[in-house]
């Protein structure tokens, strides 16, 4: 989208608004509901500090750190794209582990 030269106005993005966005960036990327799932973003300096608390679901095939990992490539590449700011990450907070069974392997 690009802005229209010439026509005065501005857009507010609030507060709850981006913490919505990272939330559920969040859930995705931890693989569970978005209601285990919440964001914190402050200023920082020009910047968009990110902190997130959640519960993670993890598995054999997918375990924490790799899911951790791929949280925090979530949070700068897709936080940035859909946001269009630049992102600080604070860090994660894990509240609780789900252990994902696949019981279609299971005999």
């Amino acid at each position: 989208m690009t802005a229209v030269q010439g026509v005065p106005g501005s857009v507010t993005i609030t507060r709850r608004a981006y913490e919505k966005v990272f939330a559920a960036i969040t859930a995705d990327a931890l693989k569970v509901a978005p209601r285990l799932a919440s964001a914190h973003v402050s200023d920082a300096g020009g910047m968009l500090r990110v902190a997130v608390t959640a519960t993670a679901s993890v598995s054999a095939s997918q375990p924490l750190p790799r899911r951790l990992a791929a949280l925090d490539r979530a949070i700068h590449d897709r936080g940035g794209l859909l946001t269009g700011a630049r992102i600080q990450y604070g860090g994660a907070r894990i509240v609780d582990v789900v252990v994902d069974t696949d019981l279609s392997r299971v005999r």
